[in-house]
């Protein structure tokens, strides 16, 4: 029989680190989604960041140019998709959706011209790698930023006014179209960081859809956070939680010596996710004007 090890230290810890990624794009989710543009992007942001991350650290050798590179990336996917709800005044639901698929076919065919193969960029050297929690310091450190910028700073002001009442902020001399398109750059900016820890942080290198739903999940606890950027720390752990716990099952002993199908357990923390939706989708209040065209 094998023998099943279960430590909630390690648990807890494992839990953690998995919460990077998803702290990283639901702050990004929230400033896109407080000016008003819905943001179901964010599994291309993170993949773009974890892609430009992973190619600008191996072509330089250097992970802090690495990360620059993400968070140039990141700013160039926002403005895309800003570009396309705000000015082109498309739908945003359409266009995020979109937008993921694009950057899913496109990013093999970068990754082609640069490396010559298309499923993943070449590992890097353990001294090429930043530290997991590091970056997860980082995200946890953003979340009381972005509040203070959100409800101290002027144009924090601007950019959950835009998000609730469109005709209010012009009145008052907002330029919405511009808030939305600064905030849509900050968001990709901010959810490219969880890409680059996907890649060159918590993994060494960048492979086809690595994100693993990572972006959709973040909404969930962005949706269960009721859009405020201190709870989300407690809600993405919660789904970090849930990812840590199906790798632990995967080893859990059955009576007869096998283990679950691994199938099954790597469902949980979708699970998890649909049971969030399901139970509070209605009980949070969304910014008035979210995925409403100026």
């Amino acid at each position: 029989m094998n023998e099943f090890h279960f430590s909630f230290v390690d648990l807890l810890l494992s839990g953690l680190r998995l919460s990077t990624p998803l702290l990283f794009a639901a702050l990004g989710g929230l400033l896109s989604e407080r000016a008003g543009v819905a943001n179901i992007a964010l599994e291309g942001f993170l993949l773009v960041g974890a892609f430009s991350a992973a190619a600008v650290t191996y072509l330089s050798g250097n992970p802090w140019i690495g990360l620059s590179g993400a968070l140039a990336a990141g700013a160039m996917i926002g403005l895309i998709f800003a570009m396309l709800t705000v000015y082109a005044k498309a739908d945003h639901i359409v266009m995020g959706t979109a937008l993921n698929l694009f950057v899913v076919g496109a990013l093999p065919l970068f990754n082609k011209i640069f490396f010559g193969v298309t499923g993943s960029t070449p590992s890097l050297e353990l001294d090429q790698r930043l530290s997991v929690w590091f970056l997860f310091f980082v995200a946890v450190a953003l979340s009381p930023l972005i509040w203070f910028f959100l409800h101290k700073v002027p144009f924090g002001y601007h950019l959950r006014s835009s998000g609730e009442n469109i005709e209010a902020s012009k009145s008052l001399g907002i330029s919405v179209k511009r808030t939305r398109l600064i905030a849509v750059i900050l968001a990709g900016m901010v959810t490219a960081l969880g890409g680059a820890f996907l890649s060159i942080a918590h993994g060494s290198q960048f492979s086809r859809g690595m994100s693993a739903g990572r972006g959709f999940i973040a909404l969930a606890a962005l949706i269960l956070a009721g859009w405020r950027p201190i709870p989300v720390i407690l809600t993405c752990i919660l789904f970090g939680l849930a990812d840590a716990a199906q790798i632990v099952l995967q080893s859990y002993p059955l009576p007869d010596g096998s283990t679950l199908p691994v199938q099954w357990i790597q469902m949980f923390p979708y699970i998890v996710t649909l049971v969030v939706l399901v139970g509070f989708v209605g009980k949070t209040e969304p910014p008035q004007a979210i995925a409403k065209n100026d």
